[in-house]
């Protein structure tokens, strides 16, 4: 059975304020509202077969808070109990001593701050979700899931394993994981995504996008801006406009345009191993001005196909007449 304990504080706050937060597992909410506090509401979980071992596990768990100078700090959380394990971590660059919990601990953390609150959290596991805040945001976590969403300001993220959806951001993102599922989507700003490995998806940015992984597949679309993708193994897709410089490139992988009627650019592709198509109806764009973007395509080893988006993957007769396609030596091909 589980016990749980809840605690309630309120830190009045200066026109800047600082949040950091420093947590262990759990859930973690951090929203922004109209109000000049952090208000924190903290609830602790024990498991234990009886009342008497909850309240026990419980009075041995500890979250410090502390405010100085506007910034508030949260955790890391203690806790002192038989059975647990000295350890150490470093945060901000402090190396802080804990004793590990036994097993089935947790504290779940719901904080409502001022919507100009600048935010830093740091989480260990479990998920976390941040909204409403219109200053810069720095997120750090090991493994969970993490929703960012409905934010204005510079977004950075890190993360060892685990999901991230980032959504309806004014401003730049930046997003470094090394394994899991990334969406970024809704930006008026740069995106900057890279992963070792796991599927990246970003859609609708007001700005350049650059994204590259090792493993794994790349999806993007609508982007109003420049794009660099680039993956070591695994496809890359692009739907939408272009406008802008593109530079794609794959060593092992297949690569897609599905573009828009209003598009304009020339196109510069080649492939080691592969088939270069284009699998446009005659007249769906008009010729590009001779200082439209180029978009530069290469793959080592896979196709290379650029189909009309609006009719989706059906293969359409007849090729732009601007574009002419020829065997390359070495047996590959190049369409320019």
């Amino acid at each position: 059975m589980d016990y749980h304990r809840t605690t309630h504080r309120t830190f009045d706050v200066g026109e800047r304020p600082t949040l950091r937060v420093m947590h262990r597992g759990g859930e973690v909410s951090i929203v922004g509202e109209d109000r000049d506090d952090i208000d924190v509401v903290a609830q602790f979980t024990a498991p234990a077969d009886n009342e008497s071992d909850g309240e026990r596990r419980l009075d041995a768990m500890k979250l410090p808070m502390r405010e100085s100078g506007g910034t508030v700090e949260i955790g890391p959380p203690e806790f002192e109990e038989e059975g647990g394990h000295e350890a150490g971590i470093r945060i901000f660059g402090i190396r802080v001593g804990l004793v590990l919990p036994g097993r089935g601990l947790r504290i779940d953390l719901q904080i409502r701050v001022p919507r100009h609150c600048r935010v830093e959290a740091r989480q260990r596991s479990g998920q976390l979700r941040l909204s409403g805040v219109h200053e810069d945001v720095v997120v750090e976590t090991r493994s969970g899931r993490t929703e960012l969403r409905e934010l204005r300001g510079r977004v950075q993220f890190e993360g060892r394993s685990g999901a991230v959806e980032v959504s309806a951001v004014e401003g730049d993102v930046s997003v470094s994981v090394r394994s899991g599922r990334v969406e970024v989507e809704n930006v008026t700003g740069d995106v900057d995504v890279v992963s070792r490995s796991g599927r990246l998806k970003v859609r609708n940015v007001t700005g350049r996008v650059l994204a590259r992984t090792r493993t794994g597949r790349i999806r993007v679309g609508d982007v109003d801006g420049p794009l660099e993708l680039r993956a070591t193994t695994g496809a890359i897709e692009y739907r939408g406009r272009i406008a802008h410089p593109a530079n794609i490139d794959v060593t092992t992988g297949a690569i897609r345009l599905a573009v828009t009627p209003d598009s304009s650019f020339f196109v510069d592709a080649k492939t080691q191993s592969g088939k270069i198509s284009a699998d446009l109806p005659v007249g769906f764009m008009e010729r590009p001005p001779e200082d439209a973007p180029t978009v530069r395509i290469r793959a080592r080893t896979g196709a290379i196909r650029i189909v009309a988006a609006a009719l989706g993957v059906v293969a359409l007769p007849g090729i732009i007449g601007a574009w002419q396609l020829w065997a390359a030596a070495g047996g590959g091909a190049a369409l320019v």
